[in-house]
């Protein structure tokens, strides 16, 4: 009989026992050697994260996810698994703010002072004279009066803005608050024909609340009754009365002649036409951040002025030398005619005399163009 340990073959059983048939039964994960059970891992037990692997010299197989780092199993060799990757979500194209309150037929990102909207040109950039609602809100939709003025015999570094308001206000008969001067600039837009010195530019709106509302006006004027009633007063030099009493200027010049209505709804509103912004209007600044758009120059003696843009209910006023279509819409306008918007072709008007003539724009459903001759 063999001593514990031992096989008749004097086989050294370490790390195991004798199996009674000249072997050894070795223990745990150590292997029999013919003569000794062994274990080939350094670490003999492989930090108890696997187990030998007798294949290979001095290497455990490691239990998953332990890694043979050499002379154990060891987990924190193992590269941590990347984290799966959440597919991205594609992102949402951002869609500018549409403006509100615009006049029926317009539309877009884009708002000018006298309420027309238009498409931006690119992301965040709008044609000349008008602002992103998205940066500046829109204009509260209340009836306007839209008007462009030249005062003679001022200037636009020393105008008297408060006055102009004061004396306007009160030549029409609305409180002053209702006035807003949006522009003023230098000159005439149209330089060619009408000298810049001692000329401005002044271009205001006379806001004319809807009945009903707490701010209408007391005798429950419309914009239209306004509008008759700014070319009444410049016709009877009333308004240039009231203005030079204030020290506003030598007068006011409105020279329009006609005016033939079209359907609004097939009209377009060019984005040059003017160069005051929503900005302007809301801070009822004097100067508007927006560059200045020269007028181009018309075939004819007779220029095709703008003169309907607002929301429902918007009397326009325009001026001889203020916001002038551009002349590609302007080419074909001869004297004593007007360009509808709606068919592309002149007709024919009849002029009134030379004192000034105002068309209004009564409702939502009509919109104006005047025709002007210039006057020097």
């Amino acid at each position: 009989q063999c001593s514990p340990g031992t096989t008749a073959c004097h086989t050294v059983c370490i790390n195991g026992q004798s199996n009674g048939e000249g072997g050894c039964a070795c223990w745990d994960d150590a292997t029999f050697f013919g003569w000794h059970c062994e274990y080939t891992c350094r670490d003999m037990k492989c930090n108890g994260r696997g187990m030998c692997d007798p294949s290979q010299a001095d290497a455990c197989t490691c239990d998953d996810p332990q890694r043979w780092g050499g002379d154990h199993c060891d987990i924190d060799l193992r590269a941590p698994a990347p984290e799966p990757e959440e597919p991205e979500e594609p992102e949402e194209p951002v869609i500018p703010a549409q403006c509100q309150g615009c006049w029926p037929g317009s539309s877009g990102e884009c708002q000018s002072y006298n309420t027309a909207c238009f498409a931006a040109w690119s992301p965040g950039v709008c044609p000349p004279g008008a602002d992103l609602c998205s940066e500046v809100g829109s204009l509260e939709p209340e009836p306007l009066v839209v008007a462009s003025l030249i005062v003679s015999g001022a200037s636009a570094d020393s105008f008297n803005a408060d006055g102009f308001a004061e004396g306007t206000a009160e030549a029409l008969d609305v409180p002053k608050g209702h006035i807003t001067i949006v522009d003023v600039s230098a000159g005439t837009r149209r330089k060619r024909r009408l000298s810049a010195a001692n000329k401005v530019n002044v271009d205001f709106t006379v806001t004319v609340p809807r009945a009903g509302n707490p701010s209408a006006l007391p005798d429950g004027s419309t914009p239209v009754d306004i509008a008759a009633r700014l070319r009444n007063l410049i016709a009877n030099g009333q308004l240039n009365a009231k203005l030079e009493e204030r020290h506003v200027g030598t007068g006011a010049m409105i020279n329009t002649r006609a005016g033939v209505r079209v359907d609004e709804r097939k009209s377009e509103v060019d984005p040059a036409i003017t160069r005051t912004s929503v900005a302007a209007r809301k801070q009822a600044a004097a100067q508007a951040a927006a560059p200045s758009v020269d007028a181009p120059e018309t075939s004819g003696s007779n220029a095709l002025v703008f003169a309907g843009v607002g929301v429902a209910g918007v009397a326009v006023v325009a001026a001889a030398a203020a916001l002038v279509v551009r002349a590609r819409r302007t080419s074909l306008v001869k004297k004593n005619s007007v360009m509808s918007f709606t068919t592309g072709k002149t007709i024919p008007v009849a002029l009134e005399r030379d004192t000034a003539t105002l068309w209004a724009v009564p409702s939502e459903r009509s919109i104006e163009m005047i025709g002007s001759e210039d006057s020097s």
